[in-house]
Order: C-alpha cells, then structure tokens, then sequence
C-alpha cells in the first residue's frame, strides 16, 4: 500500500526543513535518505489573525518549507519534497510555542 509512496521518496531529494529531533529521528527510522535544512523562518506570527490553531500551524509550517525552498530554488538538484512541520501546546484559547528554556516549559506544562 505504501510502496509506491516509498518509492516516490527514495527516488528524489528530501529535505527535512527541521532542527527536531523528533522529527530527525522519525524520518531516519523510514529508512529514507534526507538532508536536513533548518528553516530560518520567523515563527512569530500574529495569532489573533487565526480562527482557529490548526490554520495557524499549517502557515507556520507553510512557511518554513517556503524559507527552505527560496534557498534551494536555483540548486541544480531540486528536492522533490521538502518536509516542514511545527508543535505546539494549546490549553484553552492560548497557544504555547517553544519554551524559552527548561524552565519555562516546565511552568508551561504545569498550567
């Protein structure tokens, strides 16, 4: 079923738009060969322009791979699929991107 998904993938280049690990990880346990290419993308964008928090982290990762692909437009290699994602943590109405440090992921996650 997923063969010729597979196949699609290992065929061309695949950049990760990511620093993640996570992320980094998932893809390696795919069996499948990528570059890594961290976006450097702003991620501060207006929340209150969103209806709704999965619109907002679709334009995020949107956003990232768009970053990635303007770097890598005029490479005489283009990748054929650039993976970007985003995380986020919501409790209500309020979303909560990257903690600033341990500390602050730890009051983050204590709410």
């Amino acid at each position: 079923m997923l063969e010729p998904t597979m196949q699609a993938l290992t065929a061309g280049r695949l950049i990760l738009a990511s620093g993640s690990p996570r992320r980094y990880e998932i893809i390696q346990k795919l069996g499948l060969n990528f570059e890594v290419m961290i976006s450097n993308y702003d991620e501060n964008l207006d929340r209150s322009k969103y209806k709704n928090h999965g619109e907002y982290i679709k334009d995020l990762a949107k956003f990232k791979v768009h970053d990635v692909y303007q770097r890598l437009k005029n490479d005489p290699v283009l990748p054929s699929l650039i993976i970007g994602a985003d995380t986020f943590v919501t409790l209500g109405d309020t979303i909560y991107g990257k903690p600033k440090d341990e500390s602050d992921a730890f009051r983050i996650l204590s709410q």
